[in-house]
This record gives C-alpha cells, structure tokens and sequence, in this order.
C-alpha cells in the first residue's frame, strides 16, 4: 500500500497536536494542519513565535522559528553573512532571511527553520525530539550578542480595543 501525501499530512498533524497536548499548551490553527504558539522567554532569552505545518504542500513537518525582531534593510547584506555562518556550523535549524515589501517600507526577519522528512507512521515521539531541537536552536540563536546587536525589537502589538 502506497501512503499518501495526504496520509502523511494527517499523520503530522497528529503528531504536532500530541506535541502540544503534552505541553498544555493551545496552539491557534485554523484547522488545516498549520499551528501557533509563543514561547515564553526567560531571563535574557527572546519570546519566540514556534509555527508548525503538515500538510500535502509541505511534504512534511515544517517549524519554522521567529522572535519579534527585525533587520533594517541596509543591515540585510550582514544578517546573510550571519545567517550563512550559522547555517555552516549547524545542521539543523537552519536560518533564513525573510523580506517583504520594497522601497522604505520593505522589512526583514531572520526565520529559524527545520524540516522533517515525512515517514509512514510517524511517531510523537520524533516529532517531539525535533521541535524541541529547532526551539533549542533558535534559543541559541537568538542568544548571539552578534545577532541580537544586528536586530532591532518590534514593538509589542496594540492590544484590542486600545485607543489611539
């Protein structure tokens, strides 16, 4: 019997929701095997936003890493060669940089990245050793003197209802 990529999907995202189950924690998702959650921070240690994705398009479990911080655009060119660096001496989470936009508005954020490869049966129990290697990563990560002195915090959101 052949598995699918949508029994593959379905058989991550099983996984992912035991990962926060035994976490007790709520990750937001709409329900298409995409989820959430922050991470608290601790004592010099960043609030990290962990994303996690199974689905027939990932072709696996993607986590995917970001504090709330970014990179100014003329400091770009720097946060590759960081990014590159990083990724030399680590095999796994990996870092990217993400841009949007163009002109003044444009915007940068380094993403800590990891991917699983998709197997028939894929069990909590790996799926757990892997997040918690990607969210370790990017602690360390996010703990570099170089990298937090090349990033700027974002301010925190306004809350709802706030008057401006």
């Amino acid at each position: 019997m052949t598995t699918t990529a949508d029994q593959l999907a379905r058989d991550g995202v099983a996984a992912i929701e035991a990962y926060f189950s035994a976490r007790n924690a709520q990750p937001v998702t709409a329900g298409d095997g995409r989820f959430s959650v922050y991470v608290p921070g601790g004592d010099q240690t960043e609030t990290l936003q962990l994303a996690l994705a199974s689905t027939p398009a990932a072709r696996g479990v993607l986590a995917r890493v970001k504090a709330r911080r970014s990179v100014a655009q003329a400091d770009w060119p720097k946060a590759v060669l960081l990014a590159n660096k990083w990724n030399r001496s680590n095999p796994m989470p990996h870092v990217v940089l993400s841009t949007r936009g163009s002109g003044p508005d444009a915007s940068g954020h380094l993403l800590v990245e990891g991917f699983l490869t998709p197997t028939a049966g894929i069990s909590d129990d790996q799926v757990a050793r892997f997040v918690d290697a990607v969210v370790a990563g990017a602690r360390q990560f996010w703990s570099s003197e170089a990298i937090r002195g090349l990033t700027a915090p974002l301010p925190a959101p306004a809350a709802a209802g706030a008057a401006e």
